[in-house]
């Protein structure tokens, strides 16, 4: 798959956008030539240098989604653009493909691709009689188990009565279960000479994982997850079972084992979401016009359907260039 044309159309409309934005937002649009890449308060700061690059890139992707495509070859139209096949420019395709024109490498980093695999797989029994290996749904408590260890600081967990012990922590009443909760104060593990503990691992988890790969789900039976007694959920839950959605198996490999597909490219990070600096991100930040005076509401854009100027929902979604116009 290639660039859409109203992809790129798109981002025909995000660079005049961008413009328009980068002026709004106090952020400097530089005369051409001029020697700081930078605003006087340290800001990134764009020049007509800068906005000519932009539509360089533009017209190369439109000149690779116009041209025929070469079944044997999709590349091929990209590669005749380019000075030669490492130089920085163009602009990514929606997929991921085409995003490494070294030949043989053309897929690295495309999405819904099997996911590599350079060990022997070992699919392992599970409970109640349940395998991995098969086709379809098993039971396996562990899972839940896992998280439940590290998350329990209820009365009931030993580990959990230990740290409150240690940390001088105090009881603080039942949960909605019914099950007394431990105040564990949040010290660093070496008494208190480094910083303690919070939830930045966390969300740096979260932002790494998502932005490497995306496992499709579904289609492939699910685990069920048995609750023990001690689990705040337990009794809340219908059966008292925990289900969730299986990975989807894409085809066999040439051994015959399944293969799992990877549903992102990893080329295309959250940081063209939400950019790694704050002027950058200024850009894509939600803004209310108060007073005649253009305001920041605090809230990042959230996605619109394919032509925001045809469909105006809010789907819940990460911002786009289309969103930011």
């Amino acid at each position: 798959m290639r660039v859409h044309p109203t992809f790129t159309q798109g981002l025909g409309r995000a660079a005049l956008g961008l413009a328009a934005v980068v002026l709004s937002a106090g952020l400097a649009l530089l005369p051409a030539g001029s020697a700081s890449a930078q605003s006087p308060n340290g800001d990134i700061a764009f020049d007509m240098e800068d906005m000519r690059f932009i539509l360089d890139q533009i017209e190369i992707a439109e000149q690779h989604v116009a041209a025929p495509v070469d079944p044997s070859n999709p590349c091929a139209e990209l590669q005749n653009l380019l000075p030669n096949l490492t130089a920085p420019l163009g602009l990514r395709t929606v997929d991921g493909s085409c995003n490494n024109l070294i030949p043989g490498q053309e897929g690295f980093g495309q999405a819904d691709l099997p996911f590599p695999i350079d060990t022997i797989r070992d699919f392992r029994a599970a409970q109640a009689g349940t395998d991995y290996g098969s086709a379809t749904s098993v039971t396996d408590s562990t899972t839940r188990l896992i998280s439940h260890l590290t998350t329990n600081q209820s009365v009931d967990n030993p580990a959990a009565v230990a740290a409150a012990a240690a940390e001088g922590g105090e009881n603080i009443g039942p949960d909605i279960a019914g099950t007394d909760q431990l105040f564990i104060p949040n010290s660093g593990h070496d008494e208190g000479l480094t910083a303690p503990l919070n939830a930045f691992i966390t969300f740096f988890g979260q932002f790494f994982d998502h932005g490497l790969d995306l496992v499709n789900k579904g289609g492939n039976g699910v685990v069920m997850m048995p609750l023990q007694p001690d689990d705040p959920l337990f009794g809340l839950t219908p059966g008292n079972v925990m289900i969730m959605p299986r990975a989807t198996q894409g085809p066999p490999d040439a051994n015959g084992d399944p293969t799992f597909v990877n549903a992102m490219t990893p080329h295309v990070d959250q940081n063209q979401t939400y950019a790694s600096h704050p002027s950058s991100q200024v850009i894509l930040r939600h803004y209310d016009v108060i007073g005649g005076v253009l305001q920041d509401s605090g809230r990042l854009l959230e996605g619109f359907g394919n032509d925001k100027l045809l469909d105006t929902a809010d789907d819940g979604g990460e911002a786009t260039w289309d969103t930011a116009q």
